[in-house]
């Protein structure tokens, strides 16, 4: 899988509402710890560090959510996007407590 995409309740793309549920996400695991930014009008992405095993420095997970404007808003992840990819299990895991901590639905 190259992409995981959730429904996501809220009415609009609340940057303080994405902010603290990513933050409290990250305070779920060791080490890791993410800065939020609004990257266009209907885009905000969440940049998470998530240190590597071996110790040698971090990969950063990028989720983004964006106003898809009828449709609502999605919270979405490429594995080409970041170290998506390389870090696949743990933006795996990073997505699914998003979506909890927000009420996203998966989509298909």
């Amino acid at each position: 899988m190259s992409e995981l995409s959730y429904q996501l309740e809220m009415g609009h793309l609340d940057l303080g509402e994405l902010k603290l549920a990513a933050q409290s996400v990250a305070a779920m695991f060791q080490g890791v710890t993410v800065e939020v930014e609004k990257e266009a009008p209907d885009t905000v992405t969440c940049f998470f560090k998530v240190p590597q095993e071996e110790g040698s420095g971090n990969f950063e997970v990028e989720i983004s959510a964006y106003d898809m404007g009828r449709d609502g808003i999605v919270l979405n992840m490429e594995a080409g996007d970041g170290d998506n990819n390389e870090a696949w299990d743990d933006a795996c895991e990073l997505i699914e407590r998003m979506s909890e901590e927000l009420e996203g639905e998966t989509l298909d």
